[in-house]
């Protein structure tokens, strides 16, 4: 899971909403959250090692995760976040119909494979 910057990029505000985010998901009951180690090449400080996360959970906890996602995103300077599951990567960002046909098939995908 990746907490996308806004416009106005500052580190310690992404490292500060990507920690609301983290006590959200662990406040819902998934396994374990915990920040995601950092690629190489990519400086501590960077935006995707401030707001990475590796969430663990079953597979029915998904649609919950998701649905944590979209209500913390509102009212937030963070445009977007970013999951991926297998490689398969969904950008869950403000509700539309568009983003909600994205979000029913990311979960179909994930949920009866």
């Amino acid at each position: 899971m990746f907490v996308s910057p806004g416009e106005a990029f500052d580190v310690v505000e992404l490292a500060e909403q990507t920690m609301t985010l983290r006590e959200r998901l662990l406040e819902l009951g998934v396994d374990a959250v915990r920040h995601a180690g950092v690629p190489a090449g990519v400086a501590p400080v960077d935006a995707f090692a401030m707001g990475s996360l590796q969430v663990t959970l079953t597979p029915a906890a998904l649609p919950a995760v998701v649905g944590l996602v979209r209500a913390w995103l509102v009212d937030r300077p963070v445009p977007s976040v970013r999951l991926v599951v297998d490689g398969d990567l969904l950008q869950v960002g403000r509700a539309t119909r568009r983003q909600q046909r994205r979000v029913d098939d990311f979960l179909r995908r994930h949920i009866l494979s």
